[in-house]
């Protein structure tokens, strides 16, 4: 059977007394998620207790054991065609700008790709200095590989929002521990610091009075993956991913299945159109697509309520609507969800069970792999089948 699987990050999240005590789904115009919900099937999934999204789309694509912890770094690396070897550890890391060693700024277009790049490649020039080396992913996201021999004591290196660290000082992660190893990672990161301070790109930065990119705020440690044939899935070469996620494409690479790659999306939604126009052709290849999107993420981790609210209308209106048409006519399945609920207020994931709608609900229900499915249950509402979606977030 065809199959397509929709993730939609961010679309479920607590109730707000900003919007009168509903959800930001509750609130938006949804004729076609309120389709789904009443001609489709609902279940409760539960997603890895532990591991965040990345587990949970590991565990929808594959044979994923929860029990060994995903390393972001890796999985990045991976992205850029790097294999990390037994003997380093990847690190994910982002250009910060920092006063007196306090982070003052920490978004997303605090430098492009190309200025990005051109940072990472004067670290890299230092390599010899620093024993290290530096990987551009995106704008002032990269990572470091390094040479290690230790364990790096994890305090400080959760997932978390780096838009808390602003007013904190840049070594924060770091001062939680006085484990030798942080030690010695925090004397490379000032030995980093001053490479890229002196820069010409925080030279011409100084003479037009903009911020200094001058430090890097470090998160995720980890090593390679033991034995990840057992995690490959059979039907792999069946499967294509479409992402703009680096982890994400870090774990089709890792997994063996197809990645879509689209170019920079200079106009918000403008892959939409693209992947839709595209589907009759993978379909001819591949019996399975999954999409992951991330616009509603990127507004909860902003905390861009109406953002939010527009951004669910506007998916609803010219993603759901096209798919749950396309789904109709060409016998194809369509499962909709989240991977982890989330919360605008604290522009994080949260814990739970999340919900899950599949179209057409006569067809054979493919399993969620290692997702535990059942039955909605009574947190959600009684008689799921027949009641909007709204109401399930």
């Amino acid at each position: 059977m065809r199959t397509i699987t929709c993730i939609l990050h961010g679309i479920t999240d607590k109730p707000l007394q900003d919007l009168g005590g509903l959800t930001p789904l509750q609130k938006a115009s949804c004729e076609n998620l309120d389709f789904l919900a009443k001609e489709g099937s609902f279940f409760s999934a539960t997603p890895p207790r532990c591991g965040g999204v990345e587990a949970a789309l590991m565990s929808l694509l594959s044979k994923y054991d929860v029990s060994e912890p995903l390393a972001l770094g890796l999985l990045q690396a991976y992205s850029c065609g790097y294999d990390v070897t037994v003997d380093q550890m990847a690190f994910v890391i982002r250009l910060i700008s920092t006063v007196n060693d306090i982070v003052v700024d920490v978004s997303d277009d605090i430098v492009s790709d190309e200025e990005g790049r051109m940072l990472c490649k004067g670290l890299n020039d230092a390599a010899s200095e620093l024993g290290c080396h530096f990987l551009h992913i995106s704008g002032p996201n990269a990572v470091v590989i390094m040479q290690s021999s230790c364990e790096y004591n994890h305090t400080g290196f959760h997932e978390y929002n780096p838009i808390k660290t602003e007013g904190k000082h840049w070594l924060y992660p770091l001062a939680l521990s006085k484990h030798p190893s942080n030690l010695e990672l925090a004397s490379l990161l000032r030995k980093a610091s001053e490479i890229l301070g002196n820069h010409e790109i925080n030279a011409l930065r100084e003479d037009l009075e903009e911020p200094q990119v001058n430090a890097l705020l470090i998160s995720h440690v980890g090593g390679m993956f033991h034995d990840i044939q057992k995690y490959t899935p059979e039907d792999a070469s069946d499967t294509l991913l479409y992402t703009t996620s680096p982890v994400s494409s870090g774990i089709s690479k890792l997994l063996g299945i197809d990645l879509l790659k689209l170019p920079s999306e200079h106009k918000k939604y403008s892959h939409l159109q693209t992947i839709l126009c595209r589907l009759d052709t993978i379909l001819e290849k591949k019996d399975r697509i999954i999409m992951e999107f991330h616009y509603l993420w990127n507004s909860t981790f902003k905390g861009d309520l109406l953002g939010k609210v527009k951004g669910i209308e506007f998916l609803d209106k010219n993603l759901m609507g096209p798919l749950v048409k396309y789904c109709s006519s060409h016998d194809v399945q369509l499962t909709v969800l989240p991977l982890q609920n989330s919360d605008i207020k604290s522009g994080e994931w949260r814990s739970g069970n999340i919900p899950v709608a599949i179209f057409p609900s006569s067809m054979e229900r493919k399993p969620l792999q290692a997702f535990q499915v059942s039955a909605f249950q009574e947190q959600y509402v009684a008689g799921a089948k027949n009641i909007p979606l709204h109401t399930l977030a």
